[in-house]
């Protein structure tokens, strides 16, 4: 039994496997047939062998039905792999069809073993629920290779994961509960190009909880050894490749603060949702980030309130450390003064105005630079909040706004043109998501900010005309959920 609950079967992935059997597809689901519930979730990976002939009418049929290609980490690329993911609106992530044309195995940062089983594979194919399935016996000996393959390797064993895992252990136990003995030693005479029996049995008791370290590791060098004629490079030179690659990838996890994961291969997108305070843009994000990120590389972006830099955090710090001795940092000059009669309320700007202003300018410029690389890099970027030039106030230059009707100083003149210039390199994104709500509706949902500035922006986002922009605009008075999903499915159509 699964080790977690098993959602509904996923439409598409039914849609899928039915069009495979109409279009007379040579495939099999070639391991962890164990699970082929949540498989049939979409909770789990589609790990489909599918014949090199069938390729051509594999991809038209994967295209038919909104499958979008990513590559994977470079550290995690295989020979003969390829990987797809499809949309389905009732499941909670993507549908992960994983295409293998040949059984590339191995550890999981270099599968640089072949196991020349492919026609066998297929040819034993038979019906199990919805899938195609292999012989039980070939899928015993394809996993006890695997593992061994796996778990021992030197850095494995020193690591402390040269021993299966419990959901591992339990696969292993049940292939054999479904296997014939006999017929897995016929099959493995009849191939003893892969390993022979004895050998099998030996690789087979190496994976046993009680077994030694050094057991487990000489059965994966026989292993390695014996493949080595199907393998792209020598035993010695995949072991480098995976010591090489653990560490870039350790080093991009530790950097980004997560996991490296899949690029769609039609390049990346920077997706912008701006709304007034109290539209659910931050729920929306949410939503759609849990939706991609556990397949895709996503970045997670605010450009309304970007992080402080070193800079920000020194010019500001420094003009607060001023205000609190005393000493009010204006310069020798005032930066600038009302050219009419003042009244209550409208002195000329200090210079910690703005400053603040054209720090925070800066700051969304470094985030901008960051979001475009990362977008040019293939990765999917949700932004909250995003400067318009020409649309909106709220996220564009502010320091000449506050210098109107004043006479500027040099300093205050400066700050102005730094802070223009910051906001020039901003293009539109390539999807901007509109959340339109009633101002009434928006100071409910946000009855612990400013009213008067809740106000004003909901009125500012309902008082532009966004026809002429390309931007999708919701109305964002609806639920949660069902904004969500129209964002999803504009997304997908774009990736």
């Amino acid at each position: 039994m699964p080790d977690e609950p098993v959602g509904h079967p996923s439409s598409l992935v039914l849609d899928l496997l039915r069009a495979l059997a109409a279009d007379d597809i040579s495939y099999c689901q070639w391991k962890s047939t164990i699970d082929l519930a949540r498989a049939t979730s979409g909770q789990s990976d589609l790990d489909l062998l599918v014949s090199r002939a069938d390729q051509p009418a594999l991809l038209e049929l994967l295209g038919r039905l909104g499958f979008r290609e990513a590559d994977p980490p470079p550290e995690k690329a295989a020979a003969g792999t390829r990987s797809f993911f499809g949309y389905d609106p009732a499941a909670p992530r993507l549908i992960h069809a994983h295409v293998h044309y040949l059984l590339m195995v191995g550890h999981d940062l270099s599968k640089g073993f072949r196991l020349p089983l492919e026609q066998e594979f297929l040819g034993s194919a038979r019906q199990s629920g919805h899938f195609q399935v292999p012989a039980p016996e070939l899928e015993l000996v394809a996993y006890v290779i695997r593992m061994v393959l796996k778990r021992g390797t030197l850095d494995s064993i020193l690591r402390g994961r040269g021993r299966l895992t419990k959901r591992e252990a339990r696969e292993l136990a049940w292939l054999e509960s479904e296997a014939d003995p006999d017929q897995v030693r016929q099959l493995l005479n009849d191939r003893d190009a892969v390993v022979d029996f004895q050998s099998f049995s030996r690789c087979r008791e190496s994976l046993r909880p009680e077994s030694a370290p050094r057991t487990l590791w000489q059965c994966g060098r026989d292993v390695r050894d014996r493949l080595a004629g199907r393998s792209p490079r020598s035993p010695q030179s995949d072991a480098g490749l995976r010591l090489a690659r653990i560490v870039r990838y350790r080093a991009r996890t530790a950097s980004r603060g997560k996991a490296p994961r899949h690029t769609p291969v039609g390049g990346g997108l920077v997706v912008a949702l701006v709304g007034s305070d109290g539209s659910g843009k931050s729920t929306a994000l949410q939503a759609i980030e849990d939706w991609l990120a556990p397949d895709l590389d996503v970045l997670r972006a605010h450009l309304g309130r970007p992080p402080w830099s070193r800079t920000t955090v020194f010019v500001r710090g420094g003009l607060k450390a001023g205000r609190m001795a005393g000493r009010p940092f204006r310069g020798p000059a005032p930066l600038a003064s009302r050219s009419g009669p003042t009244s209550a309320g409208s002195s000329a700007p200090t210079l910690t105005e703005l400053a603040r202003f054209a720090c925070t300018a800066r700051d969304r410029n470094l985030v901008y630079r960051d979001i475009t690389t990362a977008a040019a890099r293939g990765r999917i970027v949700l932004c909250d909040r995003y400067p318009l030039a020409g649309l909106m106030r709220m996220d564009g230059p502010q320091v000449g706004r506050l210098l109107e009707g004043t006479r500027a100083g040099p300093l205050a003149r400066f700050i102005r043109r730094r802070e223009e210039h910051y906001y020039e390199p901003f293009v539109a994104p390539d999807l901007l998501f509109v959340l339109q709500i009633d101002e009434d509706v928006a100071r409910n949902r946000k009855p612990e900010d400013d009213p008067e500035r809740v106000t004003r922006r909901s009125r500012e986002i309902l008082g532009i005309d966004w026809s002429e922009t390309g931007a999708i605009v919701l109305d964002a008075s609806r639920p949660a959920a069902e904004i969500a999903g129209e964002i999803k499915q504009r997304i997908w159509r774009e990736i």
